[in-house]
């Protein structure tokens, strides 16, 4: 169902391209639930297609299965995504984070996941009106330096207009998250990142 939002922003969002371009790579629109960086020339799975599924149930489905083609991204694949979303080069192991501001970077968050999708959207209410806010985020599984990794990016909007909104962009390698029960386990709002050449 989230999957759908691109389908949704595509139809709000004026003026929308179907290629993004950040930092010297782009990303295209296959407008078949896939999308494609130029810069390496591989296509990958909307995010959001699989989040309904286990890292573990997603990889039984790769040969033969229904997603067939597939394979979950490697390190150097994700890595590349990532400076392609977000114009930052990811650290060569550990984490990087990246945080910015304002209505611009807003927009071109916005103009992302009209391409690429989206695995979780939420609003939190909280006992102050002026802490409410609203996620769009993605999150997902890649192959990194030691088992799963975990690639992010997420808006939140806050409903107070004197809190800035943040676009956040996350690359965190080395996370000990490759244990049976975190790939057996169903997440909301967690993709395995897959590609295919």
């Amino acid at each position: 169902m989230l999957h759908n939002f691109k389908n949704i922003a595509c139809a709000t969002i004026i003026a929308i391209s179907s290629t993004i371009s950040i930092a010297e790579a782009s990303i295209i629109d296959t407008n078949q639930d896939s999308f494609i960086d130029t810069e390496t020339g591989i296509e990958w799975m909307d995010f959001g297609i699989n989040s309904q599924y286990s890292y573990d149930y997603v990889t039984s489905q790769l040969d033969g299965g229904i997603y067939d083609g597939w394979e979950v991204a490697n390190l150097e694949q994700a890595r590349s995504l990532f400076y392609a979303i977000s114009g930052v080069e990811a650290y060569s192991s550990g984490n990087t984070n990246e945080r910015r501001y304002g209505e611009e970077e807003k927009a071109k968050f916005l103009d992302l996941v009209a391409i690429v999708g989206i695995t979780d959207a939420n609003t939190y209410t909280h006992t102050s009106p002026d802490e409410n806010y609203s996620v769009m985020e993605n999150i997902g599984y890649h192959l990194g330096t030691n088992g799963l990794s975990v690639m992010r990016m997420s808006l939140i909007d806050y409903a107070d207009v004197n809190i800035s909104d943040n676009v956040n962009y996350d690359f965190l390698d080395n996370q000990a998250i490759d244990n049976e029960v975190w790939k057996s386990f169903t997440l909301p709002g967690r993709s395995t990142y897959l590609v295919r050449s």
